[in-house]
């Protein structure tokens, strides 16, 4: 029996069960110029991809890292939000805030208010919990609203 040095060219079908992620890996797979062979059935995409083996396992990592098919990355949205503190001083609480995801960016001890950062999704999450902010969900989606987007 003969042994392959190489496998040259692969097909592997995907399923994505929403429409854009599947447009998204279509797109990107005309990027590697791979073939695609797509269809829906019963709610779910399925999408068969063929090509050289290289460009099929460097498609698979592009999608994976989120690369979209203009070649950027897909980032959270970070926001910079003020909110009260008339607590002692937030640096003692530094290392619990950074274990959420939530950076203190400064604290102003006059006004007593504190400037945090972070993505959207761990501030939202930081302002409701009971042992941090406890902060009802409407009240933090309108602190969020007026926070300033920060990269």
């Amino acid at each position: 029996m003969k042994q392959f040095k190489e496998l040259r060219e692969m097909t592997q079908r995907f399923v994505f069960d929403n429409p854009k992620s599947f447009k998204n890996a279509e797109r990107l797979a005309k990027r590697f110029k791979l073939e695609t062979d797509s269809e829906k059935q019963m709610g779910n995409y399925f999408l068969a991809v063929t090509g050289k083996a290289t460009a099929v396992s460097k498609w698979l990592k592009a999608l994976e890292k989120g690369e979209v098919s203009e070649g950027r990355k897909l980032t959270e949205a970070n926001k910079q939000i003020e909110v009260n503190w008339d607590m002692d001083d937030p640096r003692e609480y530094q290392g619990d805030f950074q274990d959420v995801g939530v950076y203190l960016d400064r604290w102003d001890r006059k006004n007593a208010t504190i400037k945090v950062s972070g993505n959207v999704k761990d501030l939202l999450a930081w302002l409701v919990d009971k042992n941090s902010m406890a902060m009802d969900k409407r009240d933090a989606m309108a602190v969020l609203k007026k926070g300033k987007r920060v990269k």
